[in-house]
């Protein structure tokens, strides 16, 4: 009867003392995310964060990366002005305002880019001239890939295994270029542009879908334009 007495009293501690450590653990779990935020919106860990990414960006293309200020809201989004992107010495877009829309992840990348929302940006584009658009494309031996598990071999670029962001443009300009000659205008372009990574015959390939896009494009040396709506 002792035995059985014993038992029945020692169980109600075992389970306070279970509730105890759950307790505990939960509470460090949540400081240690709480941890993670405060210091991700701290201004030097922010700049430490952008120029990273800028590295990163600049290490995988052939492309220089030039952004005068930044403002990184908690909770709201991240704001670059004048933001500037050369490819071989020649300036291919220039924004004045950019708002990086992200969310948090336990895995990597850590901080994920939903939605690039891009104000009045002007993208410049040159043809050859033999009638070929001239695409910047990463440096040989650059891109950056990811290796085959347990066997350290190349597999596909990590833009392949990542969530792209959904692009919102707003009044943007395209401008083609050749020989120096202003040869196509697209102006007042809105709209989303969404991106998604898709396996092709050659690898894996961005797909692009545009969504309520709307311009109005002129041809040099045209008097008229035309109007520009779809999905």
């Amino acid at each position: 009867m002792s035995n059985e007495n014993n038992t029945k009293r020692t169980r109600p501690h075992k389970a306070a003392f279970l509730i105890r450590l759950a307790a505990w653990g939960t509470a460090v779990l949540l400081f240690l995310a709480l941890s993670a935020i405060i210091a991700l919106h701290v201004p030097a860990i922010q700049k430490k964060i952008i120029l990273r990414g800028v590295t990163r960006i600049e290490a995988a293309t052939n492309f220089r990366v030039q952004i005068r200020s930044y403002r990184w809201w908690a909770f709201s989004g991240i704001y670059l002005i004048d933001v500037k992107v050369e490819s071989q010495g020649k300036q291919i877009l220039d924004c004045g305002k950019v708002r990086l829309n992200y969310k948090l992840s336990i895995r990597r990348p850590y901080i994920i880019v939903e939605e690039v929302y891009l104000e009045k940006p002007f993208l410049q584009l040159e043809r050859s001239a033999d009638g070929k658009w001239l695409v910047p494309a990463p440096p040989e031996g650059k891109e950056q890939i990811k290796e085959v598990p347990g066997k350290g071999e190349p597999s596909e670029p990590l833009w392949a295994s990542m969530q792209l962001p959904m692009i919102q443009i707003v009044s943007g300009t395209i401008e083609a270029r050749q020989q120096g000659n202003t040869i196509l205008s697209i102006k007042d372009i809105s709209g989303a542009v969404h991106l998604r990574a898709v396996q092709g015959a050659e690898g894996p390939k961005i797909q692009i879908n545009f969504e309520n896009l709307h311009a109005r494009a002129q041809q040099i040396g045209e008097s008229e334009a035309w109007g520009i709506d779809g999905t």
